[in-house]
């Protein structure tokens, strides 16, 4: 406001109360006529002049400074906070404008305090967004990998328990074989008892065989062809031999040894076959060894027939029967030799059961561990599941702050420190 606005506002109230003072003057006196309006002009123009003067004195005290703070202020609110008030230039207000300078002083102070913290809080915040981003992608891989853990950890679970099925199997396998071959076992002893038995008679018999020396040439002959039919049978054992392995490999001695031992080693023939039987993929093998063995019963037929023709010669048979006698005596010992075989065979299937067994439990070990494993699995990858989106809301709430804060700096930013 100029000194001649606040002069005339200053007049307008003045005037008119001096005016009203010499009325009341005149009046508490009794003055009237000339003197009435005299004293009224002059109490008016000596109100007028005392109006003047204290506006004058008034504009420069106050209201000039008053002016200067308000343009002050106005810059203050536009955020020019640079410059500060000049309190010798203020008069009165001297002390109005030092607490004014302290008071945007303190608030250049706050606001230089809080473009430092907006700035740091901008940058950490981003910082805290990007280490945000960076874990949920860290623990939403590592939440892939689980669950690809945990599909592995069921697949192992079904895996071993299929396994542990099969050694079960297996382990009813070579109990069941185990107690084939302690049936063979005892058919081998029988036999042995029978092969001992049969020696004694060619023994006895040997004694009124000293006449067949004549029919010694057709005998060889047949039972050249029998050592043939032997030899096929030994080349298709062999083929059984790698199907059905140790167990094969004592059917095939145990076969030989009863082709050598004729009508006395059917017994033990049928004995055999059983064990033969024990081999899985052994068939086909079986089935040409019988039809050789009913070629080998043909020529054994002709033997019988040929040695019908030499009955009356028997004394003559008794090296003949001698040599029968050795054969019966290789017999026992092939015997012998198979049932120790059949021994080992057992105490090694014996074996193997004990350590399917073992297998079994361990298996069943090895299961119960992986099905835990597979539980607590699961439990992590939920686990994980919830970090994800843990982070995922942390992510949010850093890039809310990040933006709070640039508005805040940007808020900040308008002032000018």
């Amino acid at each position: 406001m100029s000194l001649a606005q606040y002069i005339i506002r200053t007049s307008i109230v003045v005037i008119p109360f001096t005016a009203l003072i010499g009325l009341f003057v005149n009046l508490y006196n009794d003055i009237d006529g000339t003197r009435f309006w005299m004293n009224i002009v002059f109490t008016t123009l000596f109100g007028f002049l005392v109006g003047v003067l204290s506006s004058i004195l008034n504009h420069t005290r106050f209201i000039k400074p008053i002016g200067k703070i308000n343009e002050f202020l106005e810059k203050l609110a536009g955020g020019h906070m640079l410059d500060r008030l000049d309190g010798e230039k203020l008069g009165e207000l001297k002390s109005v404008a030092r607490s004014i300078n302290h008071t945007v002083d303190s608030w250049g102070n706050v606001l230089a305090n809080v473009q430092k913290a907006s700035n740091e809080i901008t940058h950490y915040s981003a910082q805290l967004t990007q280490g945000a981003d960076q874990t949920t992608k860290a623990t939403e891989h590592i939440s892939n990998t689980i669950e690809d853990v945990a599909q592995g950890a069921d697949t192992q679970v079904h895996g071993v328990s299929q396994t542990s099925h099969l050694i079960h199997q297996m382990s009813a396998g070579l109990s069941q074989v185990a107690s084939s071959a302690a049936t063979v076992t005892e058919s081998v002893n029988e036999s042995l008892a029978k092969a001992d038995s049969g020696s004694e008679s060619i023994r006895m018999a040997g004694e009124q065989m000293e006449s067949i020396h004549s029919n010694v040439n057709e005998l060889s002959r047949v039972v050249k062809g029998l050592g043939d039919r032997s030899n096929e049978i030994g080349n298709i054992v062999d083929v059984i031999t790698g199907i059905a392995a140790q167990t094969n490999l004592l059917a095939l001695n145990a076969a030989i040894e009863a082709a050598r031992a004729g009508e006395q080693g059917k017994g033990f023939a049928v004995v055999a076959n059983e064990v033969r039987k024990l081999a899985e993929q052994s068939g086909n093998a079986t089935q040409q060894i019988s039809e050789i063995i009913t070629q080998i019963q043909k020529e054994t037929q002709q033997v019988v027939e040929t040695m019908g023709t030499v009955k009356h010669e028997v004394s003559e048979g008794i090296e003949v029967m001698g040599t029968a006698g050795s054969s019966f005596t290789q017999i026992q010992l092939s015997v012998n030799s198979v049932s120790d075989q059949i021994e080992q065979v057992t105490a090694a299937i014996q074996e193997m059961n004990a350590g399917t067994t073992l297998a079994v439990s361990t298996m069943e070990n090895i299961s119960n561990v992986a099905a835990e494993s597979a539980a607590a699995t699961q439990s992590v990858l939920a686990a994980t599941e919830q970090q994800v989106a843990s982070m995922q809301e942390f992510s949010a709430f850093s890039n809310s702050l990040t933006k709070l804060a640039r508005e805040m700096e940007s808020l900040v930013n308008t002032f000018k420190i």
